[in-house]
């Protein structure tokens, strides 16, 4: 409240009256000081906090005593287009003086887009030709479009500015500067509460893929902090265009051998809609927290994983699983669940094709029930191994069995506590055997990373 006072032009001072009425009731009248505040901080008749207390406006009005006019929104309200431009001049300039590394990664990156679209024009990206490629295309253009506005909509609380701090986004800008130190503890500001704490360091539970993607911005200083809804904003357009693509090659399995196969206008606009305000992905946009950022990337980073990998289906001999692979290290590295998803579909590929190229279709068939068979005996043999916790309990350790079994694997991990991995110490047993029996997450998608790598190789 003391910076209501500061909205329209005045002097410096050191201190001034606030005054609130009610009707013509006065409720506060104090005398109260100035305190310097960034204007991207400030706002009026908005709840930048965030919460269930309150929504995110006010649904009734901040006016100016004098003249009635209303303030909504951040201080440049209060003054002429010619009094902003003035000011803004003078902030950018003082920003050239202050951050020359800004400035510079600023003309750096412009640079890059004029050569980027040099490149392009040179390339023929944009003749006649690659226009009527893209118009081809518009209703995927077009639903995508209206679906990253409506994102962009609620991920910024309907004000469209994604150049915003979050409370609770900066985790992975605190990250990238420490990778760029070659550490990987965090100051307290950087995660709070939710750190783990080893030997006076902390530490926090996210995946680095975030973190690296910021290092540009980091290095150079750009936008520290301000990243989360931008980053949440370019994963929702992967997820879309990544769908888009997973359509086309499914209809590129139904028989159609076109170059540049065009999905029907029905199916793209519902799968996208599906799975852009469908699913839960819209949901993540209530708020650019890390957490909904990590859940997003690794679906963006999943959804690139599963297009490379059944293009390499489709193309056994491309190298389109060097891309699922990657993007799907990626994804796991930003969120595991998901990023478990791609990996196992890049491993069921390497198989497929494997017992193709092998013993054919009815080797397939084989394979598979095989699979489930194996997976029935591992989980009943695990049953008869295991050993309780405490006698009578119906908690108990995993067994050798575990690492095996998916279903196993995911329980020692989401239900610890009734399916407790070991915990053994370096002269109770070898590293080998304290990593299968303490780790069976860990060892599981090591295997499975070796063996969909060997069998890649070999299809």
């Amino acid at each position: 409240m003391p910076a209501l006072d500061g909205v329209k032009p005045a002097p410096e001072s050191g201190d001034a009256r606030l005054e609130v009425k009610l009707g013509d009731e006065v409720i506060i009248s104090e005398k109260v000081h100035f305190y310097p505040r960034d204007p991207g901080r400030i706002w009026f008749a908005a709840n930048p906090i965030g919460g269930a207390a309150c929504g995110p406006v006010l649904r009734g009005w901040i006016r100016s005593a004098p003249d009635g006019r209303e303030y909504r929104g951040t201080p440049s309200v209060g003054y002429a287009w010619t009094q902003r431009l003035s000011r803004n001049t003078g902030l950018a300039l003082v920003w050239v003086r202050r951050s020359p590394g800004e400035a510079a990664w600023l003309a750096v990156f412009s640079l890059g887009l004029a050569a980027a679209g040099a490149f392009a024009a040179g390339r023929g990206w944009f003749s006649r030709a690659a226009a009527r490629r893209g118009w081809r295309h518009r209703w995927f253009l077009g639903t995508s479009a209206i679906l990253t506005l409506g994102f962009a909509w609620v991920v910024t609380l309907g004000s469209f500015r994604l150049n915003e701090r979050e409370i609770f986004g900066n985790f992975y800008d605190y990250q990238a500067a420490s990778f760029l130190q070659g550490r990987l503890d965090v100051p307290e500001e950087a995660i709070g509460g939710e750190a783990f704490e080893a030997k006076g360091k902390l530490y926090g539970y996210f995946g680095p893929t975030p973190a690296l993607l910021r290092l540009p911005f980091v290095a150079t200083g750009l936008a520290f902090g301000n990243l989360s809804r931008a980053a949440m904003l370019l994963y929702f357009g992967i997820t879309l265009a990544g769908a888009y693509l997973l359509l086309r090659e499914a209809r590129r399995f139904t028989g159609d051998d076109e170059d540049d196969p065009v999905p029907p206008r029905a199916a793209t606009v519902i799968l996208l809609t599906a799975a852009g305000w469908g699913s839960t992905v819209l949901f993540l946009a209530s708020r650019g927290l890390i957490f909904h950022e990590a859940i997003l990337g690794g679906i963006a980073f999943a959804t690139a994983s599963c297009f490379c990998s059944v293009r390499h289906l489709r193309l056994p001999e491309s190298r389109w699983w060097i891309g699922a692979l990657v993007a799907g290290v990626l994804s796991i590295h930003t969120r595991p669940t998901t990023g478990l998803f791609a990996l196992t579909l890049l491993g069921c590929v390497a198989v497929l094709l494997s017992v193709l190229r092998s013993t054919g279709k009815r080797g397939v068939f084989a394979f598979y029930a095989g699979t489930v068979l194996v997976l029935f005996a591992t989980g009943a043999a695990d049953l008869a191994f295991r050993q309780p916790i405490t006698p009578g309990s119906d908690d108990a350790y995993t067994t050798w069995l575990t690492p095996l079994n998916p279903f196993l694997t995911l329980r020692s991990a989401l239900d610890s506590n009734a399916y407790r991995p070991w915990s053994l110490g370096v002269d109770d047993a070898s590293w080998m055997t304290r990593a299968w029996f303490g780790h069976p997450l860990a060892c599981m998608v090591g295997g499975s990373l070796l063996a969909s790598t060997m069998l890649l190789g070999v299809a």
